[in-house]
């Protein structure tokens, strides 16, 4: 007795079909979901645009603005880019014109970047890299008093 004409074995036939379907799309996926851990820090950190988003003390406390030197509001005004000949540039949020130049550089095994712009020439420790995400940070001197020895500058990405 064949049960091919059977209305629930046709149903199990396409449950399976479409199940098999579903398993080659899956294995066929790329298995790194982690498109920054295939770029190296040159090219993260020259990938796009850097937004400052916010300062944190080491903990991640949003410092706010009242407390920040008028030196340190200034970034918000510009994103950064780290160009891959070495070349770091502000650029006015509003017009898109270029505000500062100057030079970027890996320090201590890509773990530190040094910049050095106009009024700015400083060594900054690389807490995060990754794709959308840099967290410098750097002592608090230049940027305010009173919340510890060190800053957290949070920039998020801007596409180019």
């Amino acid at each position: 007795m064949r049960y091919t004409n059977v209305p629930i074995f046709d149903f199990m036939k396409k449950v399976l079909v479409l199940i098999l379907v579903s398993l080659v799309f899956t294995a066929c996926k790329d298995k790194d979901d982690d498109p920054s851990s295939a770029k190296t820090s040159a090219e993260l950190i020259s990938l796009n645009q850097w937004k400052l988003s916010r300062f944190t003390d080491v903990s991640g406390q949003t410092i706010s603005n009242s407390n920040l030197e008028t030196e340190a509001l200034f970034l918000f005004a510009m994103n950064f880019e780290f160009r891959n000949d070495g070349e770091v540039r502000g650029v006015d949020k509003t017009s898109g014109n270029i505000i500062e130049k100057g030079v970027w550089v890996f320090l201590e095994g890509e773990d530190a970047v040094n910049v050095k712009l106009a009024a700015l020439d400083y060594d900054f420790k690389i807490v995060v890299l990754q794709t959308g995400k840099l967290t410098l940070q750097a002592p608090t001197g230049n940027f305010l008093s009173g919340v510890g020895d060190e800053i957290n500058l949070e920039f998020n990405a801007v596409s180019l």
